[in-house]
């Protein structure tokens, strides 16, 4: 099973930002299971800028919802 596609929306402006995949490397995310006692990151691409410090946004990824985390 693929893992699910995450992707991060400006809560401001409502634009959807997206994980960059390059030819070699591929998705810039962590596919492993998660656990509940260990940090997990995901890159999103924001190649003009438009999320800056101190703005709220929504991430989500399959089922996952995570509401109003502020950037820093």
């Amino acid at each position: 099973m693929a893992p699910a596609k995450a992707n991060l929306i400006d809560q401001k402006a409502g634009t959807k930002f997206f994980v960059p995949e390059t030819q070699k490397i591929g998705a810039l995310r962590q596919t492993m299971k998660p656990f509940s006692d260990k940090n997990y990151f995901i890159i999103f691409d924001n190649p003009a800028k438009c999320v800056t410090r101190g703005d709220k946004v929504t991430g989500v990824t399959g089922d996952l919802t995570i509401e109003n985390p502020v950037i820093e």
